[in-house]
């Protein structure tokens, strides 16, 4: 009996439990949160997941090429820039920092240099207004 109230093995104890149950509901947020698993963003939108920055960087910067893929999909353009670097566009949800406004039309540049992820730029926009015909 002394030997289990030896003030090292009780911490040792406490500890592991400490762990044991704040990795339980984690768990237990994973499985009543399942549409956001996968998903860079925090939550998601009636045209998608919205993204927040911190996450893209965090996610994307130094990934390749199939990894981006796999995060944000096909992207909606491809092209090469001044120094042979290849750069993908695409069309995103994305949640300002600061403001809190989610911008549903944000281009993000990602760019690769040796075939990893090098930068992302965003430029926050919403979509254009459509034009609508007036009858004339």
């Amino acid at each position: 009996m002394k030997f289990l109230l030896h003030p090292s093995i009780l911490k040792f104890s406490l500890l592991g439990l400490v762990i044991a149950f704040s990795g339980c509901r984690k768990q237990v947020y994973l499985e009543q949160d399942t549409s956001s698993v996968g998903l860079v963003g925090s939550r998601t939108n009636v045209n998608g997941p919205v993204y927040q920055k911190s996450n893209l960087e965090l996610l994307i910067l130094g990934k390749n090429r199939w990894e981006v893929i796999d995060l944000l999909g096909e992207p909606n353009g491809k092209s090469l820039n001044l120094k042979n670097e290849h750069v993908w566009d695409y069309r995103k949800s994305v949640i300002h920092d600061e403001t809190g406004e989610i911008f549903d039309w944000t281009l993000i540049t990602v760019t690769f240099t040796v075939g990893k992820c090098s930068s992302i730029e965003l430029k926050y926009q919403s979509p254009p207004s459509v034009l609508v015909d007036p009858g004339f």
